[in-house]
């Protein structure tokens, strides 16, 4: 069954989508959140972005990818955030070119998504942010996530 751009409108024009229920477009979603992505209503676009990363699949990968290089940081965070969902290589490639973003909610974000098991690039990056990121929040949960790191 075809997914059509009034079906994706319908789960995420409202306060707090249901995720988990949105996914089930699957693959065929992809096309029309990619648009959103690309479309001038950030919040939309941050809702598609997050949408892409649950929905299985290589397809899906381009589009968080595609959102993390928005000029809107909301797009950017959804990016980050839904990189938890992804594949552990594709979440650590979206991680990775978001930790030295401009943006305050993006560096946390990111923080906040990196795996307790993170790729040696990306430990070697929160690390670097632990000490040198210029927000002293970012450098206290960077250290703490490098704490939990080594723990068994």
């Amino acid at each position: 069954m075809a997914v059509t751009m009034q079906q994706v409108l319908a789960v995420l024009n409202v306060d707090e989508p249901a995720y988990p229920r949105a996914s089930q477009l699957g693959p065929d979603a992809l096309p029309h959140l990619e648009a959103l992505i690309d479309g001038p209503d950030p919040m939309l676009a941050s809702k598609a972005a997050y949408l892409a990363g649950l929905i299985p699949g290589d397809r899906s990968l381009p589009l968080v990818k595609r959102a993390a290089t928005r000029p809107d940081p909301r797009i950017r965070i959804a990016a980050a955030a839904t990189a938890t969902n992804l594949a552990e290589a594709a979440a650590d490639e979206v991680l990775l070119s978001l930790a030295s973003d401009r943006d305050l909610g993006v560096r946390k974000t990111v923080v906040r998504s990196a795996p307790s098991k993170a790729s040696p690039a990306l430990r070697a990056r929160i690390d670097e942010m632990s000490r040198q990121d210029p927000e002293q929040s970012i450098r206290q949960i960077s250290s703490e996530l490098l704490q939990r790191m080594q723990q068994p």
